[in-house]
């Protein structure tokens, strides 16, 4: 008895850190100073979680907690009840501190009007969006003229939100900030990393076009991005808040929008991180958008195959979203000598109170890279980036526009396959998805020998244990699905 009671207790702890979101980033706005509704949000939670070919995409990352310019809840949150769509709060933080005040008081009001009917849905709040960047002098050099966030103040905007929601039904839920990658390997930001309880990593390989991005190295760059973040991350979770790719829109270097790229970039980014590590893609639609990073048109419709085949997801495997994991195994490496820079467009702010307004902004955001090593994300051969200094480029549209086309996008890669002989890190986010695919074939085996009391070995499934196989996704949720395996032998003797 004693025994199966621990199981049932350690199956459910580790279960419950086994939820892994995916899902799309989301504007505010239909268009300038028009909000959604909450009907419009249900119609677009509703129309990602019923994408053809590609279910489980129930979570949505939003940059506000206000309803227009009123202090009153973004009424994305009861759609996200209604539709049990989970939530990555956000604050913007660049309005100013009255701007960020109310802010703070729409996050009040929903914990009081929403309470614990919400507190299950949520993943995590971020305080702002891509501050850090828009105070640089690179972001001024390439026409950003959007305010920004010293590192000091948003440090303490951090506190502030932490302080709002003790002893609250949010108690307990993380509370972080979302930023350019480049922004987080500035070392003058180091304090935000230490006072965040994740890392919120936006990169977009499309607009690093001062570097050789064509379509087939955009895996590779995206993954080196996620690698330079890991190594100043001190250990923080990191989770892929943006990436995507264009249908159309400009060239942007040799990157070139289009249906079959952006489908190329879905597999190879997409497909071997969904269902592991905590990612939201950007975007779900933007119709008009110049580029426009929507994989569906305006009738929610997808614009390629959604899919993750095995061709394509089995190229790419996926690593811890802690920083824990190392970058060094990696065999293709950019040149020890090279400075690289990466910037990115951000969308338009507002320096007023309000939201900043969906209208498209394409302001580009840089930061220098340091050297890493990598291992390319595809069977593409990258060839090593020479001495010499490069630049590499991202932009994106409006925080609060329903579209929008980021600099960073999230986490991490791995930079080898685990194998059934190799230990699983307990830090590696697991897979929620019971479905299986080519990635899977190299998954790891848990084996759980079951006794009584008394020592004496319970009959088995097998001669001498009961085995439980998993995908790749099946990272630290492996010794919960063991546990659980192990406690319905034990209850069917």
């Amino acid at each position: 008895m004693h025994t199966t009671s621990t199981l049932v207790a350690l199956a459910a702890t580790f279960s419950s850190a086994m939820a892994v979101y995916k899902g799309f980033n989301y504007g505010a706005e239909l268009g300038l100073d028009v909000y959604k509704k909450e009907s419009e949000w249900e119609l677009e939670f509703n129309a990602a979680q019923g994408l053809a070919g590609a279910p489980g995409f129930t979570s949505a990352r939003l940059y506000t907690m206000k309803q227009g310019d009123t202090t009153a809840p973004i009424e994305a949150i009861p759609a996200a009840i209604k539709t049990k769509t989970s939530l990555l709060l956000g604050l913007w933080a660049s309005g100013g501190a009255a701007g960020f005040a109310d802010e703070l008081t729409a996050l009040t009001n929903a914990i009081i009007q929403y309470g614990a009917d919400v507190k299950g849905l949520v993943a995590g709040i971020s305080v702002g969006s891509e501050d850090l960047y828009r105070i640089t002098d690179t972001a001024a050099a390439h026409g950003n003229t959007d305010p920004g966030l010293d590192p000091a103040t948003l440090v303490g905007y951090i506190g502030k939100v932490k302080d709002a929601i003790k002893n609250t039904a949010f108690a307990g839920i993380k509370v972080g900030h979302v930023d350019t990658w480049t922004a987080w390997v500035n070392g003058s930001n180091k304090n935000v990393i230490d006072a965040s309880d994740f890392i919120g990593v936006n990169a977009f390989p499309y607009w690093e076009n001062d570097h050789q991005n064509d379509i087939k190295l955009s895996p590779s760059l995206f993954k080196d991005a996620v690698s330079q973040v890991q190594s100043v991350a001190g250990g923080k979770e990191l989770w892929y808040t943006e990436t995507g790719f264009p249908t159309t829109g400009a060239s942007s270097g040799a990157a070139i929008p289009s249906v079959d790229n952006a489908k190329f970039y879905w597999e190879q980014v997409g497909c071997p991180n969904f269902d592991k590590i905590n990612i939201w893609w950007y975007t779900l639609e933007d119709q008009g958008a110049k580029p426009s990073f929507g994989v569906t048109d305006s009738s929610y419709k997808p614009l390629f195959d959604l899919s993750c085949s095995s061709s394509s997801s089995s190229t790419t495997s996926s690593s811890s979203t802690s920083s824990s994991s190392s970058a060094s195994s990696s065999t293709t490496s950019r040149s020890s000598s090279t400075t690289t820079t990466l910037s990115s467009s951000t969308g338009s702010s507002s320096s007023s109170t309000t939201s900043p307004s969906s209208s498209e902004a394409s302001t580009s955001r840089s930061a220098a890279l340091s050297s890493s090593s990598e291992t390319p994300l595809s069977s593409t051969v990258v060839a090593p980036i020479s001495s010499n200094v490069s630049t590499l480029t991202t932009s994106a549209a409006g925080c609060h526009a329903s579209s929008r086309a980021p600099l960073s996008s999230i986490s991490t890669f791995s930079t080898s396959t685990v194998s059934s002989s190799e230990s699983v890190s307990s830090t590696e986010a697991p897979s929620t998805s019971t479905s299986t695919s080519a990635q899977d074939t190299s998954a790891p085996t848990v084996t759980v020998v079951t006794t009584s009391a008394n020592n004496t070995p319970l009959p088995t499934v097998s001669p001498t244990s009961t085995t439980v196989t998993a995908g790749a996704g099946f990272v630290s949720g492996s010794l919960g699905a063991a546990l659980a395996a192990a406690l319905m032998v034990i209850l069917a003797i």
